[in-house]
């Protein structure tokens, strides 16, 4: 990836992290160990500003991530993949038998009778 593409992926990994966790610019000011200001951030978003390695680091330690990770051009499907399971193991868990069987069956594993 060139220069412009990798900035391209940051700024849409970011936005997408943030609207995962319901997250806006002013909500980074809150935080115990802000990598920012939410106004910094709202720079980068915009393109204004290109983040230090630190500041790339704080950022993806806020999502619980790595700094590649913010740099990874499949971040949102794998995002996705990964919390779409959690919300089905989670459904599973507090579902009844019934509830259970259903899900199941939607994934193709019903189990024998």
């Amino acid at each position: 990836m060139n220069p412009a593409e990798t900035k391209k992926v940051f700024i849409r990994n970011l936005v997408f992290l943030m609207s995962q966790e319901g997250m806006r610019y002013a909500d980074i000011d809150k935080l115990r160990d802000k990598p920012c200001s939410g106004q910094y951030v709202g720079m980068l978003v915009r393109g204004e500003r290109t983040p230090t390695i630190e500041i790339l680091s704080g950022l993806a330690n806020t999502f619980n991530l790595n700094a590649s990770d913010l740099l990874n051009p499949t971040l949102p499907e794998e995002y996705a993949v990964e919390n779409n399971l959690a919300e089905v193991v989670k459904h599973y868990l507090d579902a009844n038998e019934e509830g259970r069987n259903h899900i199941l069956s939607s994934a193709a594993i019903a189990p024998k009778k």
